[in-house]
């Protein structure tokens, strides 16, 4: 690494931070922002001090950090990424709950159960950590597989100080040089105790120690230090197994259950539209030995990325079947600011959902470029027909999108942007404590959203007053939000199109639309079911006129 290089954990963390937060929100700040300070959250400081009128839409530093930690949160990132990720606060895996009402991980996710640089065994040795950090990762390679969208049981909460104790008692076997004699004898002592616990791996962390000493022969490392980092690999491996055994975790060859567990599923949700992924169904099934000649002729011919409803699995499968072989685990999708966590796909890709990627696009074109501000004709024309253009993507008989049509269709985003004029945006100016609905619609009038009519403007900031007016305190990321709202609001009534795929999605309200199908459609779910007289004096009515 040369001196100009960063180290791993800023570089990584300038990756993501740019990744999440559209470059116009960063670059084109008075103050010039650099991901430069050794300490993590150091550098969400002062990125909100460089940045903080466009970054209104953030309460504060921790803000930003909590919606960067969840959009890095996802197995296999580095692959999604292009590069190792390393953070000095890595996050822990998400916790979702099965309808069994069991806590479920990713399987890729286990190794962030028990994160190593966090018991720093080896104080500030670099090269000892390094050297533990890449065995342990060889042996998390053999254990979770390559499959990184499979989920598998939590017995216990990864952020639990229970889980951190168990791992406290640890100590290094030597503190003084021994000799190659000693170290033969702890090598037979250590696979005799281990082998009991953690069966064959033990060979494993053997052969990856000589490994990544052919791997670096210039490493000049004494018999203690191998017998330290064997020792301390061999302890988080003997950790997963007691964890892989409460849970009756199918991990070989750390733990392999008398008969197998509950296949685990993916349940996607939209509104009331429950879904699962139509090829991982399938794939999770023919592992059980279940019949799916049937079901496999019906996937085979289906797109990447299709769904079965939930009631359609049920009906596919059978309830019985699904009640003796299979749970489901509810997926949780954070509502992030500009983009959304990547979802892993059976095919070892990555996915979107298909609204969430409509989402990110319209940020970008409001929050991030501001481009209907003062909007002239031709620039809108412009951005209709590629709008209008890009809706051949977004079908509403479908859920997910593949992360690469979404790259691709802002790549082509990008370049239409490049042609359009380039005006002075107006910013947010915030200066106040409380909510203000005629500063709201100053803030809204100051925007010339031309294509949002007069009467469309005084309802939409009524409609945006009365969303947070609940709350005691307005907070600035209201306004943001709230402008930004308004605007999607006017985009989607103009086009129809977008609007008609946003509704079968189940998602007005998390766009800010103000849909009357939606409002009818809850009143009418929220009506009292009619007693038997009222039903009779309703048909006593009907049969009178007739």
């Amino acid at each position: 690494m040369t001196s100009q290089e960063p180290p791993p954990h800023l570089a990584s963390l300038d990756l993501v931070i740019r990744k999440f937060i559209p470059k116009e929100l960063i670059t084109k700040q008075p103050m010039e922002w650099q991901c430069d300070r050794d300490e993590q959250m150091a550098n969400f400081t002062t990125l909100m001090d460089a940045g903080f009128t466009a970054l209104g839409m953030f309460e504060s530093a921790e803000d930003v950090w909590k919606h960067v930690a969840h959009y890095i949160n996802f197995p296999n990132s580095a692959k999604y990424f292009n590069r190792e990720l390393t953070f000095q606060d890595s996050p822990r895996p998400i916790i979702h709950k099965s309808l069994k009402k069991d806590d479920c991980i990713y399987r890729h996710d286990l190794p962030k159960i028990f994160e190593f640089r966090e018991r720093k065994p080896f104080g500030v040795d670099k090269k000892l950590t390094d050297m533990a950090e890449a065995i342990l990762k060889n042996c998390w390679k053999q254990l979770i597989g390559e499959s990184h969208h499979e989920m598998i049981k939590c017995p216990q909460k990864p952020n639990s100080e229970a889980l951190s104790a168990e791992c406290s008692p640890f100590q290094l076997p030597f503190d003084k040089s021994i000799s190659r004699e000693e170290f033969d004898e702890f090598m037979n002592e250590w696979k005799t105790q281990s082998k009991k616990k953690i069966n064959v791996m033990i060979d494993f962390i053997v052969q990856s120690m000589a490994l990544y000493h052919k791997r670096f022969p210039e490493l000049d490392t004494s018999y203690e230090d191998q017998a330290n980092v064997i020792s301390w690999v061999g302890f988080v491996m003997e950790k997963t197994a007691e964890f892989a055994k409460s849970g009756d975790i199918v991990l070989p060859p750390l733990h392999s259950p008398a008969s197998k567990p509950k296949a685990l599923i993916r349940l996607f949700s939209l509104g009331k539209n429950q879904f699962v992924m139509a090829h991982e169904l399938l794939d999770t099934i023919k592992k059980h030995d279940m019949d799916v000649r049937k079901l496999e002729k019906e996937v085979l011919d289906m797109p990447e990325l299709s769904t079965f409803s939930y009631n359609e699995v049920l009906q596919k499968v059978g309830k019985s079947a699904c009640e003796k072989t299979l749970d489901f685990v509810e997926m949780k999708i954070e509502s992030l600011m500009f983009v959304r966590t990547p979802i892993p796909t059976p095919k070892e890709g990555f996915c979107v959902l298909a609204v969430d990627a409509l989402y990110e696009l319209l940020m970008n074109m409001i929050v991030a470029k501001k481009v209907f501000q003062d909007i002239v004709d031709n620039d809108w024309l412009t951005i209709e027909k590629f709008l209008m253009a890009m809706m051949l993507h977004f079908d509403t008989s479908r859920y997910f999108m593949d992360s690469k049509v979404r790259d691709a269709i802002m790549t082509l985003w990008e370049s239409v942007y490049r042609k359009t004029t380039k005006r002075t945006p107006v910013n947010i100016e915030w200066n106040s404590t409380k909510l203000d609905l005629e500063k709201l619609k100053e803030t809204i009038n100051k925007l010339k959203i031309g294509f949002i009519s007069e009467s469309l403007k005084v309802d939409a900031s009524d409609t945006i007053f009365l969303r947070h007016a609940k709350s005691n305190r307005f907070k600035r990321s209201d306004l943001y939000i709230g402008v930004a709202h308004f605007q999607l609001n006017g985009l989607v009534m103009k086009l129809l199109k977008l609007y008609e795929f946003i509704h079968s999605q189940e998602a007005c309200f998390s766009f800010g639309v103000q849909c009357i199908r939606c409002v009818e459609k809850k009143n009418g779910d929220e009506m009292p079911e009619e007693t038997g007289n009222e039903k009779k004096q309703k048909s006593k009515g009907k049969t009178n006129r007739k």
